[in-house]
């Protein structure tokens, strides 16, 4: 089905009702999308948290490692630290993955505990890093379409729950600071080292503009209409992290009005309206 997106101000459409803390109210439909909202909120922020380690770590490895040796490199893994989201870059060696260099993001920007260990016979792969490269291998980008002339951005998430499928994405990357991408996202579910599930979370590319251009002022907040799904998902909300800005989604398939946005580094997601037309 065809999907529209429209840059609106806010005052165009009904606002949520609010609480005296300062977030939104949940109404009875937003209950009955729980889990799947639970889901997109810790997903998407998850998303875009890893992938901003990964964009911060790698400008710390084209500082630390000459070019020649960073050819080496075949990929990263990302695990979640107490300090903050470890980046590990690693090689390959006789048919075997091995750690190239390591930093670690800490949330807000800043990057440490900068360490090379192409060259150290004591540095090793955690259990859950193998089994989450594994997983990135066993998902192929192939057949996917790209929305950009860039390379995927992947991301693995661990399981949500213990023994469950590790999730792999391909993210479509922005190309310019005045547009992004809300097409061209893909999630692979991956257990054993085989594909459990895959899903697109669009059917056609799409970019919407988040600058200012010409005499048209920077939107407040934008609009997307979805077909896919019955409630907002992480593609979304991870779109939200990397605009910044505000997003209403309606979900064709039963009516509903969404609004995504991001409180104090959190998301939320609000029913705005049960009869969106």
């Amino acid at each position: 089905m065809r999907l529209l997106i429209i840059a609106i101000l806010l005052y165009a459409l009904p606002v949520a009702a609010w609480s005296q803390t300062g977030g939104p109210i949940a109404t009875p439909a937003d209950k009955q999308y729980q889990l799947a909202l639970d889901l997109a909120k810790t997903r998407g922020k998850a998303l875009y948290e890893y992938d901003q380690a990964a964009r911060y770590t790698a400008a710390a490895l084209r500082e630390d490692v000459a070019a020649q040796d960073i050819a080496k490199v075949r990929g990263w893994v990302v695990t979640r630290q107490r300090e903050g989201l470890l980046v590990t870059y690693y090689g390959i060696r006789d048919d075997a993955v091995y750690p190239f260099y390591s930093a670690l993001w800490d949330g807000v920007g800043q990057v440490l505990d900068r360490q090379l260990l192409m060259q150290s016979d004591d540095a090793v792969l955690t259990d859950m890093q193998l089994r989450l490269i594994a997983a990135g291998d066993s998902a192929s980008a192939v057949n996917l379409k790209n929305c950009s002339n860039l390379p995927f951005n992947p991301v693995i998430l661990p399981a949500d729950v213990p023994g469950g499928a590790d999730l792999v994405y391909y993210l479509t990357p922005q190309m310019r600071g005045d547009l992004f991408p809300l097409g061209g996202h893909y999630r692979f579910e991956i257990a054993g080292d085989r594909v459990q599930s895959f899903r697109s979370f669009t059917n056609s590319c799409v970019n919407v503009r988040t600058k200012a251009q010409g005499d048209n002022a920077a939107p407040e907040a934008l609009m997307f209409t979805h077909s896919l799904d019955s409630a907002p998902t992480e593609a979304q909300v991870f779109a939200v992290f990397s605009m910044g800005i505000p997003l209403y989604v309606k979900t064709e398939q039963n009516g509903l009005l969404w609004l995504i946005e991001i409180f104090s580094g959190e998301p939320s997601i609000t029913l705005v309206d049960q009869n969106a037309e």
